[in-house]
This record gives C-alpha cells, sequence and structure tokens, in this order.
C-alpha cells in the first residue's frame, strides 16, 4: 500500500531527527490497527539498524531482569521487536504483555512504543514524543474511512510530557489531505 509505505517512510525520518538530538528520547507512535503496530514496528526496525543514535540500551539488556521478563511475553515476534528497542501494545496482547512493554518504557528498557489508541485512555505512561501515525480509520458500518475522533486524537497528544527531567515534549499528526 502506497499510502501506508509514505507514512512510514515520513515517520523514520522524524524519528531520526528526534533520536539525533537526543539518543536517550522516548517515543509513542500510535497507529489504528493491531496489525499495524507489528507492520509498523518490522518497519522501523529494519531502518533503525542503519541509525547509529539510536540507543537500544545494550548494556541494560544484559541484566538478569530484563532476560527474565522477556521470556515471559508469549509471541516471538513481539519478543525479537523488543531486543531491537521497539515495544508493541494493544487490546490483543495478553495484560501481562502489556505490563512488561509498559515497564519496560519506564524502565528505559524500551525507547519506542508502538501502539493502538488503548494506550492513551487510563495509563499514566509519558513519552518526550507522540507521533500520531494517520488520521483516519475504515468504518465497517459506513463502508468508508472516517476521521478518528477529536478526544482521542487530544488523548494521545496527552501522552506528550510531564517527564520530570524533560523541558520539551513534542505532539505530531501525520495525515492527509482531502
Amino acid at each position: 500500500n502506497r499510502g501506508v509505505s509514505s507514512f512510514n517512510e515520513v515517520l523514520f525520518s522524524l524519528m531520526k531527527k528526534i533520536f539525533l538530538k537526543n539518543s536517550s528520547q522516548n517515543l509513542i507512535i500510535f497507529v489504528h490497527s493491531r496489525r499495524d503496530t507489528i507492520r509498523t514496528g518490522n518497519f522501523l526496525a529494519q531502518k533503525l539498524c542503519v541509525l547509529k543514535n539510536f540507543k537500544k540500551n545494550e548494556d541494560l539488556k544484559k541484566r538478569n531482569y530484563f532476560i527474565k521478563k522477556l521470556q515471559m511475553i508469549k509471541s516471538n515476534e513481539i519478543k525479537n521487536l523488543v531486543r531491537k528497542g521497539i515495544g508493541i501494545h494493544h487490546a490483543g496482547l495478553s495484560k501481562n504483555d502489556r505490563n512488561i512493554i509498559e515497564d519496560f518504557f519506564r524502565e528505559g528498557y524500551l525507547n519506542i512504543i508502538i501502539s493502538t489508541a488503548t494506550l492513551a485512555w487510563g495509563l499514566n505512561l509519558p513519552a518526550t514524543h507522540v507521533i500520531i501515525k494517520g488520521t483516519k480509520v475504515y468504518s465497517p458500518e459506513k463502508s468508508s474511512w472516517v476521521e478518528i475522533p477529536d478526544f482521542n486524537v487530544i488523548q494521545m497528544l496527552g501522552r506528550a510530557g510531564r517527564i520530570l527531567n524533560s523541558k520539551f515534549s513534542e505532539g505530531i499528526v501525520l495525515t492527509t489531505m482531502n
């Protein structure tokens, strides 16, 4: 899909700028389907291996805590992404897997989480940067693409900020013009 590919390239370009400024930034990327969390994660994992300033916390990953918790994640696909510094979060994951991803992000083992909107509601997981990848979702009832509600956008962008040691946070919305 050409549109998804374009969004991914723009997303990676933004990430390069974010991590080149400061490799310890953290980022939540909101997508609109469970399948797109994995697709976007795999795309970024391939691209990030060439980005030298992306900190994957290699020294931290050797610790027993990380290794033990990582083995508790059920999905091998998600484990592989976590090893590359990218977490996946959506309602289809077990509560245990979601909690591990959240803990890894809070504790600095992960710099990136790719999530559906479920992470935006009722969870205090702040980030220095939030990117919303697209503002349209497919509505089976209307048999067409519709804009996501404004309150969802506000909730997602609300994850940016409130970090104790950060004076700067940023929210970015990637969308198309009609």
